[in-house]
């Protein structure tokens, strides 16, 4: 029986803990009987790079030696794994696979792209002529033997966009996560929870950090802290989750809704904008409407008792609020390894 060797480019931003996600899937990808081996190559940590350039480093966050590595321990027949489909790199694979014959499979996840009206990559360019990236976007594509998404919302946005995807489809598959996350559920991490209002914005989201001091000014019994730009460690990073009590997001855009759902594990109750992202994910009475965070900033000022109540409320009933329901059902729904582990037993079953 042959075997195959699956490879995991993680180039992806899903939050502080993608790494180690990705590196339990790796270890379940190694259970499968047709798997030989599998290679988990790291994105090249960006947090410390000129913010001005940071976004393009996330788009394509992959290691110098990248190549080399892959040279040194791919086989025949190997499948590969993008974290995150928007990357060039999958060109120099796939022309690589064709001309020798090596007989790869490519399966590439997508997260956002110029397909999403609301999403991170629309908003930075929007106003400008982006035709470039719904050209490279198709391009990528065609590259990929499977194009998945972990939105069940982006299919249709992804397949009515790309309409020279003939011969292939866009399928909805959850981030392959669980395995982590059910594991951080079955933490104690021996913290107090103090009256803790953190704000872990990722660095693609487009959030509105004005909305948040104002929030701070309203509650100055509360402590705030805004950790998306502060460098933490992974370790700093739940210490500080752990003592919180609560999350705000102010994000008119993301990606994902990992950082929210990692929050939760940690157990910070998530107070949350009903962005498409988070509404497909989160639960409805975790959610605040969106329109607080449009400017004029008087839009908060009338609207945003809204928040400030959910804070006072979450608060103060905090130790009788059970999230462990939710927690599960979401990662049963949006974060389950099964699906994506079917797609590579198949394949390495012929």
């Amino acid at each position: 029986m042959y075997k195959r060797r699956v490879f995991i480019i993680d180039n992806s931003s899903y939050g502080t803990k993608s790494s180690k996600m990705w590196e339990d899937f790796a270890n379940e990808l190694e259970t499968l009987d047709n798997v030989s081996r599998t290679v988990l190559i790291r994105g090249r940590e960006v947090w410390n790079v000129d913010p001005e350039y940071a976004p393009f480093h996330d788009l394509s966050v992959i290691s110098e030696n990248l190549l080399n590595q892959l040279k040194r321990y791919f086989k025949p027949n190997s499948v590969f794994i993008f974290a995150d489909a928007r990357d060039p790199l999958v060109f120099m694979l796939r022309q690589q696979n064709q001309i020798y014959g090596h007989g790869h499979t490519f399966i590439g996840i997508w997260n956002d792209g110029t397909y999403d009206q609301f999403g991170v990559i629309r908003t930075w360019l929007r106003g400008q002529d982006y035709r470039w990236s719904d050209k490279l976007e198709r391009a990528l594509m065609d590259c990929y033997d499977y194009n998945l998404t972990p939105r069940e919302s982006q299919v249709h946005h992804i397949s009515k966009a790309i309409s020279s995807l003939t011969a292939k489809t866009v399928k909805y598959c959850p981030l392959p996560f669980s395995s982590t996350l059910w594991k951080q559920m079955g933490l104690d991490y021996s913290y107090d929870k103090e009256n803790l209002v953190v704000m872990n914005s990722s660095g693609n989201a487009k959030h509105n950090e004005e909305l948040f001091k104002s929030l701070q000014h309203e509650l100055p019994e509360f402590t705030f802290m805004s950790i998306h730009s502060m460098g933490l460690d992974v370790n700093s990073y739940y210490r500080i989750l752990s003592r919180a009590k609560l999350l705000i997001s102010t994000n008119s855009s993301d990606i994902n809704a990992f950082s929210i759902v990692e929050s939760m594990v940690a157990g910070c109750i998530p107070i949350v904008p009903d962005i498409q992202v988070y509404s497909e994910v989160i639960g409805e009475k975790y959610l605040y409407p969106q329109k607080v965070l449009r400017p004029p900033h008087l839009n908060f000022i009338r609207e945003g008792q809204v928040v400030l109540e959910k804070i006072r409320n979450f608060l103060d009933n905090y130790d009788s609020i059970d999230m462990t329901d939710d927690i599960k059902q979401i990662i049963n729904k949006h974060y389950s390894s099964e699906q994506l582990l079917n797609i590579v037993d198949g394949l390495t079953k012929n």
